[in-house]
């Protein structure tokens, strides 16, 4: 093999490596923001020592406690109206395809705004609360996802969540943080 062929072969290995990494990096955004947890980037809270029914703690003991939290503070309750004209207090909802995780509601009537809470118990069984999404309003036709910076400003993102640690989550009777990675 002269010269020539090895430098064009050498070259071309490098393209190829190139090509390859580019592939390697673009498949993993992709399957990153595409095929991901959808509540990913929902800010999540850690709650301690939630009062629990079995040895062992389930979402449902975290829906219980935020259900008690809104029978002693009914103005955070989202109230609609069935299709009789009767109002009802639409507070959680199963998740399907989800084992264990429920949406739950709040609704801050000074600001007319909505929020949506997944609760979960992760693998190393914390207690977890995700404030995953706001809406204006009672409604989620428009919702704005929380940490996503396309959907809501930095600014109405921080003023959302200040305002449901210290008016939800202060306010609980146990213990929270902010859940670390």
């Amino acid at each position: 093999m002269n010269k020539s062929c090895k430098k064009a072969l050498k070259y071309l290995g490098y393209a190829l490596l190139i090509g390859l990494l580019s592939f390697l990096v673009y498949a993993c955004w992709f399957v990153a923001n595409f095929h991901g947890d959808t509540y990913g980037k929902a800010e999540s809270y850690v709650l301690e020592n939630i009062p629990q029914k079995r040895l062992y703690v389930m979402s449902s003991d975290i829906v219980d406690l935020l259900h008690d939290f809104q029978c002693l503070h009914p103005q955070y309750r989202l109230m609609e109206m069935n299709p009789q004209g009767e109002e009802y207090h639409k507070f959680f909802r199963k998740i399907e395809n989800r084992s264990d995780q429920y949406m739950v509601h709040f609704y801050f009537e000074d600001i007319d705004l909505t929020c949506s809470c997944i609760t979960e118990v992760s693998s190393r069984n914390h207690t977890l609360v995700k404030l995953y999404a706001v809406s204006e309003g009672k409604n989620f036709d428009s919702c704005k996802r929380i940490n996503n910076y396309r959907e809501i400003s930095r600014k109405e993102n921080k003023m959302i969540k200040k305002k449901f640690e210290t008016e939800i989550l202060d306010n609980l009777g146990v213990k929270w943080k902010h859940k670390m990675f």
